[in-house]
């Protein structure tokens, strides 16, 4: 499943969402997933979204939709966030960090940031998602090494 072929609508044109329970992505125009949500309501949550600001401050952005019960759309939420990581879900909605993340900053020889920023160029991700993703994966390997 692709967010970016789903159901959609531009940004200011919410009101037009379906009055059903799904999962939301806030998409920019490069089809970069932004934000990823859930609701009872569709468009009852995106009346008054915490995150209007920041997607009215980067423009021309769509929410796209895909419908399902509510047994379903925690589950699908948590899911569609692990494997996009979309940045805003990392932060608050003043741009803050997320209390359940930490900012590390460390030194990155130019020849493997290159070879990370072409992975985020081509996934359309940020740097710092692919570079996560990456730790992710060397924690996964490690756990399975040491048991």
């Amino acid at each position: 499943m692709r967010p970016q072929e789903l159901p959609s609508v531009p940004f200011d044109e919410v009101e037009s969402l379906p009055d059903r329970s799904g999962v939301y992505f806030a998409i920019s125009t490069e089809g970069e997933i932004l934000y990823i949500g859930r609701a009872k309501s569709l468009l009852l949550r995106w009346r008054a979204h915490h995150r209007a600001g920041q997607l009215k401050a980067i423009g021309r952005v769509r929410v796209a939709w895909l419908l399902c019960g509510l047994n379903q759309y925690r589950e699908l939420e948590r899911q569609f966030i692990d494997q996009w990581q979309p940045r805003l879900n990392w932060s608050d909605s003043k741009g803050n960090r997320c209390p359940s993340s930490t900012t590390v900053a460390f030194r990155v020889p130019l020849e493997l940031r290159d070879f990370y920023q072409s992975i985020a160029d081509r996934e359309r991700r940020t740097l710092s998602q692919v570079l996560l993703i990456a730790l992710e994966d060397f924690r996964s390997k490690a756990k399975k090494k040491a048991a």
